[in-house]
């Protein structure tokens, strides 16, 4: 079964089935070949012609296939970093917070925390915004994070 998945996932005959694809790999932990999977993924994301649904889905597929981030994450953030979308940066979010160190990543949060429209209210974006400023293990992020808050609010 997982063959013709990632078989008809390689095909990626039109956006209807990707979306299809990619939630049933998002949903789905074991059974299928991981690290082809995952390539595809990116190569979807490479692509750059999907709509930002699309995007979004096979990110969370990748975090569901791969959850140590680090292997994928600085090839994600130079695939997308152009991206303004909230539910894409949302999941990127979610992927730093996984990462092992996402001090590194502390400024490129904060660049496209800033870039929201500040009117807009997207409660799982400011989730995932928080959840990684949570993950920070340097004192000098974490005092970074509290001066910019501070100065937010």
């Amino acid at each position: 079964m997982w063959t013709y998945i990632i078989l008809k996932f390689e095909e990626k005959q039109n956006e209807y089935g990707l979306s299809t694809l990619l939630q049933v790999i998002q949903y789905t932990t074991r059974l299928f070949e991981k690290d082809k999977a995952q390539k595809i993924i990116i190569n979807i994301l490479r692509n750059g012609n999907q709509p930002s649904y699309i995007t979004s889905l096979a990110l969370k597929a990748l975090i569901n296939i791969n959850q140590c981030s680090d292997d994928y994450l600085d090839e994600i953030l130079s695939i997308l970093n152009d991206v303004v979308d909230i539910r894409i940066i949302k999941v990127i979010f979610d992927i730093i917070s996984l990462s092992c160190n996402p001090d590194k990543y502390y400024e490129y949060v904060i660049n496209k925390f800033e870039i929201k429209k500040r009117n807009e209210i997207y409660i799982e974006f400011e989730h995932s915004f928080i959840n990684v400023l949570y993950s920070l293990k340097e004192t000098k992020s974490i005092l970074a994070w509290v001066v910019f808050l501070c100065e937010v609010i």
